[in-house]
């Protein structure tokens, strides 16, 4: 029941901005699409954690699984950045994404060290039985900050200054 609760949680919110009209980068499928993805690795790296800690060995199929979730994430986030690039609104969000502001945070934050990382960290979990407990933790370790950076990068890009202006708030 938990599960099955925080499974519509998450895709809620995604799908609440994934409606928005009035914010361009917002409305796109992916968005909700990354949110579940980046939600599904951070759950797989807590699972494995949590075995971790129970002394439970973790298996092959969870670094599978964790692989497969943060492939599709990069492959959503990509989809994403390289669809719509020029519609208005989309087009200024974009720039603060990839040349502006939140540069080095989504690029090196998210994308590097909280998607293709645990892809490398799953890749070594898959490699060595005797590694996997380290890589489960290092997992979330890497997963968990990125996620939360994704859901925030996701939301200040989409405010860029002319909708911050118009709503009245402080450009920052």
């Amino acid at each position: 029941l938990a599960l099955l609760s925080a499974a519509v949680v998450i895709f809620y919110a995604g799908q609440v901005l994934a409606d928005g009209t009035a914010i361009p980068y917002w409305r796109s499928p992916a968005i909700p699409i990354q949110f579940v993805l980046s939600s599904l690795a951070i759950s797989m790296g807590t699972v494995m954690r949590m075995e971790t800690l129970n002394g439970t060995s973790i298996d092959a199929g969870q670094f599978w699984l964790l692989l497969a979730f943060l492939v599709l994430l990069l492959v959503s986030i990509v989809w994403h950045l390289r669809t719509n690039t020029t519609t208005p609104g989309k087009a200024e969000s974009l720039e603060l994404l990839l040349r502006g502001r939140f540069r080095g945070a989504f690029l090196v934050g998210v994308v590097a060290a909280g998607t293709v990382l645990p892809m490398l960290v799953a890749l070594v979990g898959l490699a060595s039985a005797a590694s996997r407990d380290a890589m489960g933790i290092v997992a979330l370790l890497c997963t968990l900050p990125a996620g939360f950076a994704l859901r925030l990068i996701t939301l200040r890009v989409g405010i860029y200054p002319s909708v911050r202006a118009v709503i009245r708030l402080p450009n920052r």
